[in-house]
């Protein structure tokens, strides 16, 4: 796909660590992320999934 933009999106720009210890630093936050997005794409280890999965505002940026 040309011309394609990818973004690592959460709540804040502040790093996360995942279950497996590899640690990202998101580019866009839930504001600053646009919402025309063509495909998303939500990885996650079981702890963060299940937490995101019951968070009211990374539910609301999905929804």
């Amino acid at each position: 796909m040309t011309g394609a933009k990818a973004y690592l999106v959460a709540k804040s720009l502040d790093p996360v660590t995942g279950d497996a210890g590899v640690t990202i630093t998101s580019t866009a936050t839930f504001k600053t992320c646009p919402h025309d997005l063509t495909v998303l794409f939500a990885p996650g280890g079981t702890d963060g999934t299940l937490a995101a999965a019951m968070d009211p505002e990374t539910l609301a940026f999905y929804g």
